[in-house]
């Protein structure tokens, strides 16, 4: 049975996961948390779990990992990869090295109507991903960055093979404001996909088609509801038959808050389950780690604000 250490200042998670400790998959060993010079790996909480849960951002939580994964310890991180240093990728070789998994906070992935929709993923020929982004006035190049970080996280998860080549073009309309990013990404396989992050929309919102042989998936992930349009004739392209895939049974769709607790809870349950079913991470660092590359390559050449 595994045993799972939280790495927290806060009694919340470790409050919020015991309500699910009767599950014979997992026991928890405690909650953890250091300050200052202390020696993480002195803490018994940390000795004694086979996972650490680190469900929010902190100085240490970097160092926390990193002293994990040597002692082959899985490490489950409830935000984004973009909040961790540069140079975290470097885990994923550690990562390897140890046999251990690590799951990072990209939290699309966990989207019950993405899910249900990746579940019919099959042999994607081509994914189309439209973004339109509200940005809230503060850091626009950290906003944008992490939109778009999550985006191409996204698409790599839903294809199999390795990416071959990338390009990218940039549109500033107005002054001050920052460019709409359109990229492309190729798969060895031959797949591609399109992103377009749109920051000059008055509305939030995420939809995806995937583009396969016989149907066509289509997401929209802010209203968490997901289709497929089945075509089941030889030479006919018209219209095809119409099946919602999310939410089931006509059940009105749920709407996944990243801010409730129970929502970021969630994600440590889906890694658990995938650890005892020797099935990899719904949101890998590894995956994260390929997306991050793409990410930091265009920010690296473009600025945000136009002159």
């Amino acid at each position: 049975m595994l045993t799972a250490g939280i790495f927290s200042g806060k009694p919340l998670w470790e409050e919020k996961l015991k309500s699910f400790s009767g599950d014979s998959s997992f026991v928890i060993s405690g909650t953890f948390n250091v300050t200052g010079s202390e020696d993480i790996s002195s803490s018994g909480v940390f000795s004694n779990s086979d996972i650490i849960w680190i469900p929010e951002y902190s100085d240490k939580a970097y160092d926390c990992a990193v002293s994990a994964v040597k002692v082959s310890k899985h490490i489950v991180f409830g935000f984004p990869l973009s909040l961790l240093p540069d140079g975290s990728c470097s885990l994923v070789h550690l990562a390897s090295e140890a046999r251990v998994q690590v799951q990072v906070g990209h939290h699309d992935h966990y989207n019950p109507a993405f899910r249900a929709l990746r579940s019919f993923v099959r042999q994607p020929q081509f994914i189309d991903l439209d973004h339109s982004v509200v940005l809230r006035g503060g850091d626009l190049q950290a906003e944008l960055f992490n939109a778009l970080l999550a985006d191409i996280d996204l698409c790599i998860s839903l294809v199999p093979d390795p990416l071959k080549k990338f390009q990218y073009h940039t549109t500033h309309i107005c002054e001050g404001a920052p460019p709409i990013i359109n990229l492309r990404i190729e798969f060895n396989n031959g797949t591609a996909a399109g992103i377009c992050l749109n920051p000059f929309s008055t509305d939030r919102g995420m939809k995806v088609e995937v583009y396969q042989k016989g149907n066509i998936l289509r997401l929209d992930l802010e209203k968490a509801t997901a289709d497929i349009e089945s075509f089941n004739r030889p030479g006919i392209s018209g219209p095809g038959y119409v099946k919602k895939i999310w939410p089931r049974n006509n059940f009105p769709a749920p709407s996944p808050d990243i801010n409730d607790p129970g929502f970021l809870t969630g994600e440590f349950l889906s890694f658990i389950n995938n650890l005892n079913n020797d099935r990899p991470p719904l949101s890998s660092l590894e995956q994260g780690c390929e997306a991050l590359k793409i990410c930091s390559n265009i920010f690296s050449k473009i600025s945000v604000l136009s002159q």
